[in-house]
């Protein structure tokens, strides 16, 4: 995007001629870029995708440090745009800036009753913190944010609307940009997406939509599920619950599992223990496997090791059926098995995210071993009943 004597030009949104007609020198003077008011030249990749830059590019000095796009990127911003533009109501606009230039948005979709997406093509790696301080930025702005990534970024404490399009900077790079739309598609939203180019669509008519809130919005509810947890486990002062969580978990409305025991094929003891979701108060079973027959008192540091978790999934499943239990198994996100990233358990009932500093604090005595290592039957071993 440029302006060409005060008027918005938007390289994406011109067709051939029109292109082609500002290769006009006299042009060059009155065209400048936005962010620093230098002059500006447009250009054409190889793949045929317009773009403006700084006229004598290494030789002029400009002080405002402006985004380096590559080809894909500019490609997606494109694709996205048109695809915007085809929808009924919506309007596309690329690099949108407000009046007070704080924030430039990839591409904004606009209808005409003030509904407003900006869709931020992220190529490359960012930080938790900067994923929180820009989506907060567009909500505040009474605008959606939607993140396209080449792949889900999986935060524990942060959910940020995202669409994972497995398009990255080394990508190839398509004939046509609408062949983009083609890609199939993951997302952390609500509802069918389907491929990238009917994720959008589904975003802009309403059928996807996204349940958590803002950051600060999400800190907010955070901070009440625990203020919720206390009111039912008691208070605590010394930075941890102790005694006055091993006292709660006495109370008959928390439960644990039935000590029956299955066999695994791998050398892993599978413990679990239920815990009541703070959000919707469902009984939940979450799981545990380790190498040892001992359950220690697990922390932060060892406890979210999802490759054992993945593993041991169709394990507790399989003790579920054969037990009496009469709870719902956690829902297990975030990673495959062996990859390092973070999971977590989510609730069954509500999909609200089980606190991972809840699950750490549960006593060992409340864990139950549910599979042990080894071929052949299991003699039944003493161990606590179902409790209610």
């Amino acid at each position: 995007m440029a302006y060409l004597n005060s008027e918005r030009v938007d390289a994406t949104q011109m067709d051939y001629q029109q292109w082609r007609a500002m290769d006009r020198k006299d042009f060059y003077p009155e065209l400048v870029l936005p962010q620093c008011g230098i002059r500006a030249i447009r250009y054409t990749s190889r793949k045929g995708t317009p773009y403006f830059a700084h006229y004598g590019r290494g030789s002029i000095k400009c002080t405002v440090k402006h985004k380096a796009e590559s080809e894909a990127h500019l490609v997606m911003k494109r694709a996205v745009a048109e695809r915007i533009n085809a929808a009924q109501g919506w309007t596309a606009t690329v690099e949108y800036a407000p009046g007070s230039r704080a924030w430039i948005a990839d591409v904004l979709a606009e209808r005409k009753d003030g509904k407003r997406f900006a869709f931020e093509v992220q190529l490359s790696k960012q930080s938790r913190e900067q994923y929180g301080l820009r989506s907060q930025r567009y909500f505040e702005e009474g605008i959606h944010p939607v993140w396209l990534v080449p792949k889900l970024e999986e935060f524990r404490e942060l959910k940020v609307p995202m669409l994972g399009t497995g398009f990255a900077k080394d990508s190839k790079i398509p004939d046509v940009p609408a062949q983009l739309m083609e890609s199939a598609t993951r997302h952390c939203l609500t509802g069918a997406g389907g491929n990238l180019g009917q994720s959008i669509d589904g975003l802009l008519g309403g059928s996807i939509t996204w349940e958590h809130g803002s950051p600060s919005d999400q800190w907010r509810a955070q901070q009440e599920n625990k203020r919720r947890v206390r009111e039912v486990f008691g208070g605590y002062s010394d930075g941890s619950f102790g005694s006055n969580f091993a006292r709660a978990a006495e109370r008959p409305d928390v439960l644990w599992p039935a000590a029956r025991q299955i066999r695994t094929r791998y050398e892993m003891h599978i413990w679990a223990s239920v815990i009541r979701c703070p959000e919707s108060a469902c009984e939940v079973l979450v799981w545990h496997a380790q190498e040892s027959a001992v359950m220690e008192r697990l922390d932060a540091e060892n406890r979210w090791q999802r490759e054992v978790n993945w593993h041991a999934l169709e394990k507790v499943d399989e003790w579920l059926l054969g037990s009496d239990a009469a709870v719902r198994r956690a829902v297990l996100r975030g990673v495959a098995p062996y990859s390092r990233g973070a999971g977590a358990f989510l609730c069954p009932c509500c999909s609200v995210e089980i606190p991972e500093w809840l699950i750490v604090l549960l006593p060992s005595d409340k864990w139950s071993l549910v599979a042990v290592p080894g071929d052949g039957d299991v003699p039944a071993v003493e161990g606590r009943p179902l409790k209610r």
